[in-house]
């Protein structure tokens, strides 16, 4: 009877190996999801006055000491752009309407120099 058993509780034991090793890859790739939506990324143009004013903001309060910040320049780089697009139709701003600064914290938009420099105030506790 101790033959019989032994094969069907090796088949359990792999089996409960491999459900958990499946779960934690799902899991693990859950998480990344979540961290990327909780990034802040701040889309600039290279000649944007307001992105100019909002990054001397960050320079002078040194937000970048409490905040992780990512920076998308998207007057010259098209992947960039195409990101930028793709939040702010998360947001709800049509294609036309689009413009920098724009700073995406993970779930909104916060769209030109005075809305971006109060959600940096805001998250920053400044």
């Amino acid at each position: 009877m101790k033959l019989k058993i032994a094969p069907i509780m090796g088949i359990i034991i792999c089996l409960a190996v491999a459900g958990g090793l499946i779960w934690l890859i799902l899991n693990k790739n859950n998480n990344t999801e979540t961290a990327n939506n909780n990034e802040i990324i701040l889309f600039y143009g290279e000649t944007c006055p307001h992105c100019k004013n909002v990054e001397d903001f960050i320079r002078q309060n040194s937000v970048d000491l409490k905040l992780e910040i990512t920076r998308k320049e998207v007057f010259k780089n098209n992947k960039n752009g195409e990101l930028l697009g793709e939040k702010a139709a998360k947001c709800g701003i049509s294609a036309n309407s689009i413009g920098v600064p724009l700073l995406w914290d993970g779930k909104n938009c916060h769209t030109g120099e005075e809305e971006v420099i109060n959600f940096l105030i805001t998250a920053a506790n400044l």
